[in-house]
């Protein structure tokens, strides 16, 4: 299958499912954002060892612009169960982080509001115990979270649901996830970083 590479060491890329629309975030720009996400296009990565955080610390971060509520960026889970998932997704006016536990009951918390008309930071967290947010390098809110959210049997799904559904209906940009939480400063200056791509 043709897949969207993993830049980091670990090497594990995405597969592409139907056709990904890859258009530059802005003229003569190098960095390339993601759209044009349905039931039949989107990106998808098998199980991943690397991604069972379990209680300890994680990161999702990345560039997000337009979207509307009910929709999903990305989520880790089991087609058809909520329990040991983790994810981004558009509703109730923002877009917000999530995790569930095994018994599928979900904490979630804000990011920003929807629909950022321009190309806008997102990082979902948790250091220590708490979840934290932030948009454009400067932190939203927090929430303490224990959940367990390894899953072996869980795959990554960008721009869609686990189901195929709620497909994200803006553009996504620069997204990765790491088992270490960055500190309050690296994502800003990553954020002053980035901006200028």
């Amino acid at each position: 299958r043709l897949a969207d590479p993993d830049r980091s060491v670990n090497g594990k890329g995405l597969g592409v499912h139907g056709t990904v629309t890859k258009t530059a975030v802005a003229t003569g720009a190098d960095v390339v954002a993601y759209s044009g996400f349905s039931s039949s296009n989107y990106l998808e990565q098998p199980y991943n060892d690397d991604l069972d955080f379990g209680t300890n610390d994680f990161c999702v971060m990345g560039w997000v612009k337009g979207g509307l509520d009910g929709h999903t960026l990305l989520t880790r889970q089991v087609e058809g169960s909520n329990n040991n998932r983790f994810g981004l997704y558009a509703g109730g006016g923002d877009i917000r982080g999530f995790v569930s536990n095994g018994s599928g009951q979900t904490q979630v918390i804000s990011i920003m509001e929807d629909t950022p008309p321009n190309f806008r930071q997102v990082v979902f967290l948790r250091r220590s115990g708490v979840l934290e947010t932030y948009a454009d390098g400067v932190l939203v809110n927090t929430l303490a979270n224990t959940y367990d959210i390894a899953n072996t049997s869980a795959s990554m799904f960008v721009g869609v649901s686990a189901q195929k559904t709620n497909a994200f209906t803006g553009s996504l940009a620069l997204i990765r996830i790491s088992a270490t939480a960055p500190t309050a400063d690296q994502i800003a200056k990553i954020y002053e970083d980035e901006k200028v791509l």
